[in-house]
């Protein structure tokens, strides 16, 4: 949803494209964190989920 978003152009692109960066870094960090945390790849993988599915909340 975000990349048709982004490539069809329009005024939010930039902004989603910026929003989608920023996000994947935080996502990162954050699971790196959780890691050194002692959490486990299945708790980082639910931690992705949850943002995926709140991202496609968001868009549609």
């Amino acid at each position: 949803m975000r990349l048709w978003k982004i490539a069809t152009g329009g005024v939010h692109a930039g902004k989603e494209t910026q929003l989608m960066v920023s996000e994947k870094i935080d996502a990162a960090v954050e699971a790196s964190a959780m890691l050194m945390g002692g959490e486990t790849t299945g708790e980082v993988i639910d931690f992705y989920r949850k943002q995926v599915a709140a991202n496609a909340t968001r868009l549609t």
